[in-house]
């Protein structure tokens, strides 16, 4: 397999708690932001924050309240955890929109993508991540965008908005 390296190899930190600052790439990032304009990057640090407003290891997205439009790309080692807490924002009133691995046969991934989502766009291919602007490699897996709290945005998003706005970058799959 391989990472976009030209040497072959897999990079192991996208395997291990060793590499938790893979930012988000920033085409991805500012197509979801053109639609949903994020207030608040819930899980990130001053190298790879992509609002203005974000929660860092110092004070942490977990015991923190999210903004009414929140962007959440979470450290992978907890991902559970931080996708619990979207649920909760959700139930709130917020709108959460997550990128996370596409873990399908995971626990959680059943619990707080498949119960709560309202949609998701399975991306094609593996995405590339950045660390101090740079790209590292690609993810060893396949990723997700997870949309929590589409109900709560006004004007609600229409089904053919969303499809026309992301389905060049993945497969979008409509849960509620």
């Amino acid at each position: 397999m391989n990472d976009g390296d030209s040497s072959g190899k897999i990079n192991e930190g996208l395997f291990t708690s060793i590499g938790q600052t893979w930012g988000t790439p920033q085409d991805l990032f500012d197509l979801l932001d053109s639609y949903f304009h994020f207030e608040l990057d819930a899980a990130a640090d001053s190298s790879n924050a992509k609002c203005a407003r974000y929660y860092s290891k110092d004070n942490s997205g977990l015991t923190q309240p999210w903004a009414k439009r929140t962007f959440l790309n979470p450290p992978y080692k907890d991902v559970e955890q931080w996708m619990r807490k979207a649920c909760v924002e959700k139930e709130a009133g917020n709108t959460v929109i997550c990128l996370v691995p596409a873990r399908t046969d995971t626990q959680w991934f059943r619990q707080y993508c498949w119960n709560y989502a309202d949609a998701m766009v399975f991306i094609y291919g593996r995405l590339p991540f950045t660390s101090q602007g740079a790209t590292v490699g690609t993810a060893p897996f396949p990723s997700v965008i997870v949309m929590h709290g589409m109900d709560t945005l006004e004007p609600e998003p229409r089904r053919d908005d969303i499809i026309k706005k992301f389905s060049h970058r993945g497969k979008v799959v409509f849960l509620k």
